[in-house]
């Protein structure tokens, strides 16, 4: 009972999935969140902010079915990525996000009334030079998750969500080639339920080279050379065992993608067009939780005048039980120097 309800969370919170490790040093990566993509060391006063809109496209079953869930209101996702000092006086970044979004599931014409759903995280880790290797990471959630299908809907609404409220932490030590993980959960069990009324697990995972932190995805993205042979693998949350992660689609170059942003500078959003590479990837298995898309800013032709930084322009994921997807824009950013 409790690896189902591990399953179902970690198919609901879609930026859980990732914590990847390469069996080969074999991933280029720069710095690209610079102008100049050649900066080698991390700046004392680095800084970045990113803001997203987030929305929810309902899938065709949803459309057409008596249940399903929305986010009325949209959401927000914001991110901050800075330097830090490290303990023996090394620089490491800092990359923090958090997810705002409410909830509403409706059955039969009746809703239910808007329910909170948040995700933050936090992560560190080092410079491309030392191949942007994790220090630590945090994430933390709370929100109601759906527990049924459109096409097969629930008796009553009570029955069609469970709330999930849960921290992940992770400890790195690369020169042991080890991981610490620890997971609990905080939400009280459904009446009746055979599970506990809280969960916790410690596990230590055996390290490969190259490895990154789940909550660094985005940054390691904007920093590789992206390919279709990318050799990531992911620590699966379910199992406690490194899986392969896919690449489903494949890096395709786009020259024309229209989207307005707000840079500095900027007194309201202005669309521009970017030139882009988007990429899907999943868990390259049965039950791979779908396909994640990204668009990527591409990096311009000057090597010292990166204008968009590789950032991430979009982002979307398919939502559990076929509801839709969760679909990321980027409205703000305000870019290191």
């Amino acid at each position: 009972m409790k690896k189902k309800r591990f399953a179902a969370l970690l198919i609901a919170a879609p930026l859980a999935l990732f914590a990847a490790c390469s069996s080969t040093p074999s991933l280029e990566l720069n710095q690209n969140w610079f102008s100049n993509t050649g900066e080698k060391n991390i700046p004392a006063d680095f800084e970045e902010t990113l803001e997203y809109a987030v929305s929810f496209e309902k899938s065709d079953s949803a459309l057409k079915g008596k249940f399903y869930m929305d986010y009325p209101e949209g959401g927000t996702y914001k991110t901050t990525f800075k330097s830090a000092a490290g303990s023996n006086g090394q620089m490491k970044y800092v990359y923090e996000t958090e997810l705002s979004v409410k909830v509403q599931y409706t059955l039969n014409g009746a809703s239910t009334e808007l329910m909170e759903s948040t995700v933050t995280t936090h992560v560190e880790f080092l410079e491309a030079q030392n191949n942007l290797k994790p220090l630590l990471s945090r994430r933390e959630a709370h929100g109601p998750v759906p527990i049924a299908e459109p096409y097969n809907p629930p008796a009553s609404l009570e029955k069609a969500y469970n709330q999930y409220d849960y921290k992940v932490e992770i400890a790195y030590d690369h020169g042991a080639s080890k991981a610490d993980f620890d997971i609990t959960y905080f939400s009280p069990s459904p009446e009746g339920s055979e599970e506990d009324q809280s969960y916790s697990e410690h596990r230590q995972i055996k390290l490969k080279s190259f490895c990154f932190d789940n909550e660094q995805l985005i940054p390691v993205l904007r920093a590789a050379e992206l390919s279709s042979s990318m050799p990531i693998y992911a620590i699966d949350f379910t199992t406690k065992t490194l899986e392969k992660i896919s690449v489903k689609n494949k890096p395709t170059n786009l020259d024309s993608w229209k989207q307005s942003v707000k840079f500095k500078g900027d007194e309201t959003a202005v669309e521009r067009d970017f030139k882009v590479t988007t990429i899907g990837i999943a868990y390259g298995k049965k039950n791979s939780g779908g396909t994640h898309t990204y668009t990527l800013a591409r990096r311009s032709d000057s090597a010292d005048s990166n204008t968009y930084r590789n950032v991430v322009l979009k982002y979307s994921y398919p939502v559990i039980y076929s509801h839709g997807t969760t679909v990321y824009n980027l409205v703000a950013a305000n870019f290191y120097n």
